[in-house]
């Protein structure tokens, strides 16, 4: 009989995070924008899941911000960054996507908090 996999685990925070490949760490993208497991180097389809499932980092973090508000600016920023690593695929350069971690710092350096006050 086969292994049955929770189809829901919780972060830290006690957010509800869905068990599927959307979900996991492993989860990267091909040059033609169709999802990718980079552990497993095959394609997945879309609410599908298997043993290896790692939640990855943004999901971790669900929760922590309390519900606030992200700035507008920081919202465009983080599109740009993720646009312009979507060109460098097109034009056949193997990147590593930066990290929301690290897009937020390069953020915080130059213009201050991610999020809105007031």
């Amino acid at each position: 009989m086969a292994k049955r996999i929770k189809l829901y685990a919780r972060n830290a925070f006690g957010v509800p995070i869905k068990r599927c490949c959307a979900s996991c760490a492993f989860k990267s993208y091909t040059a033609a924008g169709e999802r990718h497991c980079s552990y497993k180097d095959c394609k997945v389809e879309s609410c599908k899941v298997c043993g290896l499932w790692k939640m990855n980092k943004q999901l971790k973090a669900a929760g922590l911000s309390g519900g606030k508000v992200k700035r507008k600016e920081y919202l465009s920023f983080l599109l740009t960054i993720r646009q312009e690593e979507q060109v460098a695929r097109q034009n056949g350069l193997r990147i590593v996507s930066k990290s929301v971690e690290q897009i937020r710092v390069m953020f915080e350096r130059e213009f201050g908090s991610i999020y809105h006050i007031g």
